[in-house]
């Protein structure tokens, strides 16, 4: 059924969104921001929000280097050529969430805690996968400024800044519909799909384990190793519980299609990590690539796996 969504949610959001009102299902009302199609506004709105965020992801990137030394500015432009290559929407939105937040802490600026808090409500109605990985990282986000407060690193009434996403989840479903009708069924529905979906289509197939576990040993490492350092350990705990959702994501179909999503994500986490790291670069650099090796290695072996098309896309 997937072909003919691009026509459904373009159609819906022409003038007919109480026709989708009820309909449950693992995209959102925002899915044709996924599907735009000729012929409407919908492809100018969706390629000026594509481009809006894949502007944004490289300026969070570049600004995370703007007070490091040379060497990160290469590791910073590096990262942006790549990720901008790979990465599709749902990716791009995740990782500006990631982004925010990283910067939030190195530059105690709150301004960039909004893209954030407005992404993660804009998510949940594109697609489950991005909702809810989105909300995964702001809940971590969340656990790691409540253990500064008690810290006394934080003042507690920043903790109100939290109210503005659930704000902003009924204010753009009320701008969809009109009214909240309907959005406690949404949820719910979306969340009894989300993991019903996966368990249906599960594949089980034999691991290779000298390569998945290797991988799994040397991230093990790379973390103990920087487990003193305040703003890598910080970065490990905000990433690891999405990293395992996205994994969870790209192992229960087992097709290139998901498992390379979950690439994707490891190749921005160590990119990333890398460009966070002071001390040990050396080091880190030939443990990221032996692990993005390894997990390139397992890739090839997912269903209908097809190398990586490195070219750039205009407009047309």
């Amino acid at each position: 059924i997937d072909p003919p969504l691009a026509w459904v949610f373009n159609f819906l959001i022409n003038g007919n969104a109480a026709l989708g009102r009820d309909i449950i299902f693992p995209h959102g009302p925002l899915a044709f921001l996924m599907y735009p199609l000729p012929g409407s506004g919908n492809l100018w709105l969706t390629i000026a929000f594509h481009l809006l965020l894949r502007c944004f992801l490289a300026f969070s990137l570049l600004k995370l280097a703007s007070d490091q030394k040379e060497h990160h500015w290469i590791i910073a432009i590096l990262a942006t050529v790549l990720l901008l290559i790979v990465n599709d929407l749902l990716l791009t939105m995740l990782q500006i969430v990631i982004l925010s937040y990283v910067i939030f802490f190195e530059r105690r600026n709150i301004l960039w805690l909004f893209p954030a808090f407005v992404l993660t409500s804009l998510a949940v109605y594109i697609k489950a996968f991005v909702g809810i990985t989105s909300h995964i990282v702001t809940a971590t986000f969340a656990a790691i400024m409540i253990y500064r407060v008690f810290a006394g690193l934080e003042s507690r009434y920043r903790l109100l800044m939290f109210l503005i996403i659930p704000f902003l989840i009924l204010l753009f479903w009320v701008l969809l519909y009109g009214n909240a009708d309907g959005l406690v069924g949404y949820f719910m529905g979306m969340a009894q799909l989300a993991g019903d979906n996966s368990a249906a289509v599960a594949l089980y197939p034999e691991i290779n384990w000298w390569v998945t576990g290797s991988a799994i040993y040397i991230g093990l490492i790379l973390m103990l190793i920087n487990s003193k350092r305040t703003t890598l350990l910080r970065f490990a705990i905000l990433t690891a519980p999405a990293l395992f959702a996205i994994w969870k994501y790209g192992m229960a179909r087992q097709d290139f299609q998901h498992a390379s999503v979950f690439f994707v994500f490891v190749l921005f986490i160590l990119l990333v990590y890398n460009l966070l790291s002071q001390k040990g670069r050396a080091l880190n650099a030939i443990a990221s690539v032996a692990l993005i090796y390894l997990f390139y290695l397992t890739l090839q072996k997912a269903y209908y796996y097809y190398q990586f098309n490195f070219i750039v896309r205009g407009v047309i």
